[in-house]
């Protein structure tokens, strides 16, 4: 009886000690919860935050990445001064920053962010990083492939920059950027700004501002007149090149750029005309040179070279006739469509044509006879 009784006991004992072993495990398996404010570093997702990679003590890139990395912060809920400064380095690429990151970072776990912010400053931005940025806003200006719109945000950028941890009394405001932004605009557009005083709004919004500047700019730049339509002309039908004697052609006359009156006659050629013809090659006499000596002025008359069958009468005539109908269409452009019509000319116009043709004539024999005349003198007769 005393044997069961002690069996019976000891395995009371031994279903005590499994109780509390089962209860020692689960409280060793309970995932430790971080204090209020904490966040789980070794849960923590860092791969989510921007990386800085530099370049090293450029103000525009280094301001941009401590930026997304406070909203980075915000959005995450990492409120604690040491995670965010522990978060910090593995969002770091830059190797300048990064020694400065492992030699100085744990001197301030127990400080402020703002205090390992503003000694982060201090050695990755260039001195008087602030001024060099607010000469940049002063120096603005438009391009010419740039739209307003492109302007403006570009100088809203640089504000932000400027404004990035800034006390009130330093901050560049929305007027004064406003102000800056006009000063690089062309002269146009300033113009139409201080036409509608935009700067004068009491108080004043950069919102508004910036859509009534936008709005005059894409006014200056509507095309104010239409393009004109492309006037095509109908092609004159195809023709065959003949080697009719002038004035003989047995096809009608083509009048679809000139109005030719039908009483309109054909110069006829003169009985004497005799056409200038082409020197042949000169035949050197044995022993006799065919080249003038070097400095020695030519005795080869001067002369012209061998036309085609068309006078240059008929030819000065042609271009007579052209010229005048180009003048007349010029005069009458007002008053006639584009399909080649043009004015008939007067008789009076008519007669003229023919004493000017007249005179032309006899200033052509004149010189034909002036070259037989010279051929003589140089001991060349019989050429005309």
């Amino acid at each position: 009886m005393s044997a069961h009784q002690a069996n019976a006991a000891r395995i009371s004992r031994l279903e005590d000690l499994l109780l509390a072993l089962n209860a020692k495990n689960e409280v060793d398996a309970r995932p430790v919860q971080p204090s209020p404010g904490r966040v789980d570093l070794q849960k923590f997702r860092t791969s989510d935050g921007p990386i800085y990679r530099g370049p090293f003590q450029v103000v525009e890139p280094f301001l941009h990445w401590i930026h997304g990395v406070q909203i980075f912060f915000d959005t995450k809920d990492v409120a604690n001064s040491a995670d965010r400064i522990k978060i910090l380095g593995n969002l770091i690429a830059e190797t300048n920053l990064q020694s400065f990151y492992a030699n100085e970072a744990s001197g301030f776990l127990t400080k402020s962010w703002d205090d390992f912010k503003v000694r982060m400053f201090d050695f990755a931005l260039p001195t008087n990083w602030r001024s060099s940025l607010q000469r940049q806003v002063r120096k603005l200006e438009m391009s010419q492939t740039e739209t307003f719109l492109e302007y403006s945000t570009r100088a809203r950028t640089m504000q932000s920059l400027f404004n990035f941890d800034a006390n009130e009394a330093s901050k560049l405001g929305d007027l004064q950027l406003a102000q800056f932004l006009v000063y690089g605009l062309p002269d146009a557009l300033q113009d139409r700004i201080y036409e509608r005083q935009l700067l004068e709004v009491a108080p004043f919004a950069y919102g508004p501002f910036e859509k009534q500047a936008n709005a005059s700019f894409l006014a200056l730049h509507r095309p104010t007149e239409t393009p004109t339509p492309i006037r095509t002309t109908p092609s004159a039908p195809p023709t065959l090149a003949r080697d009719d004697a002038a004035g003989a052609c047995p096809g009608p006359i083509d009048r679809s750029r000139i109005d030719i009156p039908s009483t309109f006659p054909t110069p006829v050629k003169p009985a004497d005309y005799v056409a200038p013809r082409a020197w042949g090659k000169p035949t050197a006499a044995p022993g006799k040179a065919t080249q003038a000596p070097a400095g020695r002025p030519s005795t080869r008359a001067a002369s012209v070279a061998g036309i085609a069958d068309t006078t240059p009468l008929e030819a000065q005539v042609s271009a007579l006739t052209l010229d005048a109908a180009m003048r007349e269409d010029g005069r009458w452009d007002t008053y006639f469509d584009d399909e080649g019509c043009f004015p008939s000319l007067e008789p009076a116009a008519v007669a003229a044509l023919e004493d000017l043709d007249s005179q032309l004539l006899a200033n052509e024999i004149e010189k034909a006879e002036q070259a037989a005349l010279a051929d003589a003198i140089a001991g060349h007769p019989g050429r005309a």
